[in-house]
């Protein structure tokens, strides 16, 4: 029954001679407290409906009941709730979040498809089953946390999802259906555990067309149809072949590099407990991180790829790589350095893991620096950078950073060399003065933080005497480059 006014619609639940019993004009729905099942298409075709309350006590959420609720944007699902049906917010165009309940065993048939503007489900870690097209066309997914203890990824279980980027499939997993990641066109990163997976099968096109996929590895052991990768065309690329010689290639894709296989692997298997590191540290021949893939990803990259960057993993590569700030800026096949994918990354823990790879990058050329405004300066910015409440785009951010660096260096360099010319200058002054038997006082130019990187003198006019400088300085320029503004990474 309705109230009055703007109050909300009480939904009483359905007497068995009811065929429907909610208007297709509300807005504001409150379930009553006594209900444990609310039926079928209930508000299918609300679509003006925005918000529903649903009380602790709820069991049942029948097929297709929110079915083409196109206003309704989140939804709060009680703990109370075992089950939800097929369909149950099917169309939904502007839901956003969904807050699912513990408890669950299983994301029910159709359950999102279509919710376009979905960007948030947490998958409960009861869910053992993710069925037939449960998150089809959910177009602006950014990512999905798939739970431990999940063993079934459904047909079309997340085809369409033209946002997602990386995904974690646990080593649970027994069967990935047919077209489960078909279309992804985003999806860049599938962790696929390589040692301790139960995977058995991948179905038929379960990542057809995911055109921007090349980060992967498959079990030795699983049974992958040949048209799992069709259209990838990275992979295919790549590796120079498709169907079941694609496949030999991905189980067999980290064959003699064991710095990969750690890095691809450790999101599934932590080798990072309080004795696991010393241990690790000990030997000194199982990592040998300057070596490439075939995408001419390092270690580096497959940490900064991973859904669950690990800092510690990281500090280790590095204690065991010769040249740490020449393997960090390795560029892959596409580009990009470690850190690009780093700071791209909406992962929990992405936003620690890129400002530790950065001062890796960084932190010895900044403290090269003599002039303490400039590295104070160039300190604020890399702080600036990882604030959680600073709106930026890291990218441009971090282009800045580095020109930034490179312009100090730059202009310490020529404040250095002007005044090693200068000094040189004034000793040999000295000496002609003291054959004539005269005695000046010269004064020193300091470092000036305001000189002008073109400029080719420091400050001239406390030189008594012209030491050739400007000739000297203007021969060397080349050799520093010119002045860079863009730095790519």
């Amino acid at each position: 029954m309705a109230s009055s006014g703007r109050d909300p619609y009480i939904y009483q639940g359905r007497s068995q001679d009811e065929d429907s019993d909610v208007p297709a004009t509300v807005a504001d729905v409150e379930v009553a407290s006594h209900v444990t099942s609310i039926h079928s298409k209930a508000f299918k075709s609300c679509v003006i409906l925005t918000q529903v309350r649903l009380p602790l006590g709820l069991k049942v959420i029948g097929e297709n009941v929110f079915n083409n609720c196109q206003a309704l944007k989140t939804m709060s699902i009680p703990s109370s709730v075992e089950v939800i049906r097929s369909g149950a917010f099917c169309d939904c165009k502007s839901l956003e979040t969904v807050d699912l309940p513990e408890g669950l065993s299983a994301i029910p048939y159709a359950c999102f498809i279509r919710c376009v503007s979905l960007v948030k489900a947490p998958i409960p870690s009861t869910v053992v089953e993710i069925r037939v097209n449960a998150f089809w066309d959910c177009q602006a997914l950014p990512h999905v946390d798939l739970p431990m203890g999940l063993e079934t990824i459904g047909k079309g279980a997340f085809a369409n999802c033209w946002s997602l980027s990386r995904v974690l499939v646990p080593s649970s997993v027994i069967s990935i259906g047919m077209m489960a990641f078909s279309q992804c066109r985003s999806l860049d990163t599938v962790e696929i555990s390589i040692v301790s997976s139960t995977l058995q099968s991948i179905g038929r096109y379960a990542f057809t067309r995911c055109k921007s996929l090349f980060c992967i590895s498959l079990p030795k052991n699983c049974g992958v149809d040949p048209s799992a990768f069709l259209h990838c065309g990275k992979l295919q690329q790549a590796f120079g072949c498709d169907g079941n010689a694609l496949n030999d290639c991905l189980k067999n894709r980290f064959d003699g590099l064991p710095a990969h296989v750690f890095c691809y692997q450790e999101v599934h298997d932590s080798m990072f407990d309080s004795t696991g590191i010393g241990t690790l540290n000990d030997n000194e021949t199982i990592y040998p991180t300057n070596t490439k893939d075939v995408f001419d990803l390092t270690p580096f990259h497959i940490l900064a790829l991973s859904s669950k960057p690990n800092i510690d993993a990281f500090k280790l590569l590095l204690k065991q790589t010769s040249c740490p700030v020449d393997q960090l800026w390795q560029f892959d096949i596409l580009g990009n350095t470690a850190l690009r994918y780093a700071i791209r990354s909406r992962k929990l823990g992405s936003v620690a893991f890129a400002n530790t790879m950065l001062h890796a990058m960084i932190d010895r050329r900044v403290d090269s620096l003599s002039f303490e405004p400039w590295r104070l300066n160039i300190a604020q910015k890399l702080n600036s950078l990882f604030e959680e409440d600073v709106n930026i785009e890291r990218d441009d951010g971090i282009n800045g950073l580095f020109a930034l660096l490179h312009l100090s260096e730059r202009k310490e360099t020529l404040s250095l060399l002007d005044q090693a010319i200068w000094k040189h200058g004034l000793r040999q002054s000295r000496k002609e003065l003291a054959v004539r038997g005269e005695r000046r006082e010269a004064k020193r130019p300091k470092m000036d933080s305001n000189v002008s990187p073109n400029d080719t003198r420091v400050d001239r006019q406390g030189y008594y005497v012209h030491s050739g400088a400007e000739t000297i300085i203007v021969n060397a320029l080349p050799y520093l480059g010119p002045i860079v503004k863009t730095i790519e990474f």
